[in-house]
């Protein structure tokens, strides 16, 4: 029998200070992106039938694990855009600056090294361009059973896996 989580329950907006930091402990655990939700109501843009079986190849491999204060994530297949994929993950900080009962807004901060993680030079690039990216993301609640984020003109969807 799966363990029910527990946690405080949100009733109004919560927005984080110096003084009072927040958590959300409705996303702490593991998750993965679930392909199937994120294209079913997906506006694709407009590409070759080719480019756009490559583009959905790219949904439903990534994993996420939160804490309390950090994230990891890593891919998991054997090979990804070229490099070996060692499911090693890529640990980053994160802050909570505000919450409601549907939606927490977090921060992503400095990367943390991992000694184990070795990037190849496609990986490194694209980690660089994702840290362009702007660093608050907006999380939507789908109950305790997934989540999903924007990824500018369409949502990428998560299921917990534990």
């Amino acid at each position: 029998m799966k363990k029910q989580r527990r946690h405080r329950e949100v009733t109004g907006v919560e927005l984080a200070t110096p003084d009072s930091p927040l958590f959300e402990p409705r996303l702490w655990g593991t998750w993965k992106s679930d392909r199937r939700k994120t294209f079913e109501y997906a506006v694709l843009p407009k590409a070759t039938p080719e480019g756009l079986k490559k583009f959905r190849l790219l949904f439903g491999k990534m994993v996420v694990t939160w804490t309390k204060t950090t994230f990891s994530s890593f891919f998991d297949v054997d090979r990804f855009m070229g490099s070996p994929n060692d499911r090693t993950p890529d640990v980053q900080e994160y802050s909570v600056v505000a919450r409601d009962p549907g939606r927490v807004v977090v921060c992503a901060g400095r990367r943390l090294p991992n000694p184990k993680r070795r990037h190849g030079p496609v990986e490194v690039e694209f980690l660089s361009e994702l840290d362009k990216v702007s660093s608050l993301k907006t999380i939507e609640f789908d109950d305790d059973r997934g989540y999903r984020v924007s990824l500018g003109t369409f949502f990428e969807y998560f299921r917990r896996v534990d």
